[in-house]
């Protein structure tokens, strides 16, 4: 019970948060029982989502419902987009909410076909590159262009296989109660911190997590709604473009850097999802075995399957998730710097716990 509590406490924080660093109406504190409600409708409704059945590669024993991703991340669009309209009269985020909503959508058609995964990875790239060619941020394909001297054409495609590889990380590492959503709540906290933001950029950030809010009750261990690919995608672009909200209009010189913010960024606050995730695809490359096929070979997984609670498990990794980075980011003071330290430091740590976690299975099973 107390490791519940210590989560929810730990996400009302952020919300808390949001509100006062977002300068967000409090009348918008109402989302969250109507995130609470429509998730609560979702979850007894027999006629919307499907039930993730248990096999041999679940971590979870009973018949849980999945897709509240289509809730939650249909509410957000709308909620921002409303927000937009009403508190600043236009919106410079429909491409955004387009994106979301093509990912939301092929999420939800995989929840319920189970499509290939090159072919979801097939449409994913042809979308991101019509997507980047036909809608870019002026003010960071400029800068982007300009720091890196490459022609747009370039960018395009390096932004694609960039979004297109962070996206399904995040849907990677969707595999255990309330470690996803959480620890994507501590980061978007993190960057409602970043000074000089536009209005707008901060509003989506708060947003988000008020409209989210429903999903994570319900998400929290033992989960009663998984959010499935339905949100584990846009999520995944979500995290990946929340960090392009901080160029606001191109003013802020200290954030004018364009690629780098928006790259460094999520790879610097979210290295537990790409280190565990790189790992586990090379491991799984060195024993042959196929990497798009489901499994319980991430790290947390299998610290969850042999050695602690799936709840101690999620406040553990979120707090390695967010100590290194701030100890690099104070003892360095730059972006970049911190980023390569970060993931080296945890490439480190990631290797020897999983080799002891290895030894430790090996030596239980022998006995």
């Amino acid at each position: 019970m107390w490791l519940n509590i210590l989560l929810i406490s730990f996400f009302s924080q952020s919300i808390l948060f949001s509100i006062k660093l977002s300068n967000l109406n409090p009348y918008f504190i109402i989302l969250i029982p109507l995130s609470i409600l429509l998730h609560f409708i979702f979850y007894k409704s027999n006629h919307f989502g499907t039930a993730d059945i248990p096999n041999e590669r679940s971590m979870h024993l009973a018949p849980t419902k999945k897709s509240a991703g289509i809730v939650f991340f249909s509410f957000f669009i709308i909620a921002s987009f409303l927000n937009d309209l009403i508190l600043i009269e236009q919106s410079k985020n429909l491409p955004f909410y387009l994106g979301s909503l093509f990912l939301m959508i092929l999420g939800f058609i995989d929840d319920k076909k189970n499509l290939s995964f090159k072919l979801k990875l097939s449409l994913e790239v042809l979308f991101f590159l019509a997507y980047y060619y036909f809608f870019p941020n002026q003010d960071y394909m400029k800068f982007a262009c300009n720091e890196f001297s490459m022609p747009p054409i370039l960018l395009v495609f390096l932004l694609t296989c960039i979004t297109v590889f962070f996206i399904n990380i995040v849907n990677f590492m969707d595999g255990i109660d309330a470690y996803v959503i959480l620890i994507a709540s501590f980061y978007l906290s993190i960057l409602l911190r970043f000074p000089n933001q536009s209005f707008q950029s901060v509003q989506i950030l708060a947003v988000f997590l008020l409209c989210s809010s429903g999903f994570c009750l319900f998400n929290f261990p033992k989960a009663k709604l998984f959010m499935g690919d339905a949100g584990s995608l846009p999520l995944g672009f979500y995290l990946f473009s929340a960090s392009n909200f901080l160029l606001g209009d191109g003013q802020n010189s200290k954030l004018s850097a364009g690629f780098g913010l928006v790259v460094y960024l999520p790879f610097l606050f979210l290295n537990v999802f790409i280190v565990d995730s790189i790992l586990t695809i090379l491991i799984r490359l060195v024993q042959k075995k196929n990497i798009f096929q489901a499994h319980k070979e991430h790290l947390y997984q299998l610290v969850s399957l042999h050695l602690l609670d799936s709840r101690k498990v999620v406040l553990l990794f979120a707090i390695i998730n967010f100590i290194i980075p701030f100890l690099m980011l104070t003892l360095l003071n730059d972006f970049f710097k911190a980023t390569i330290s970060t993931f080296v430091i945890d490439t480190f740590l990631y290797l020897v716990l999983y080799l002891w976690i290895r030894n430790k299975i090996r030596s239980n099973i022998s006995k």
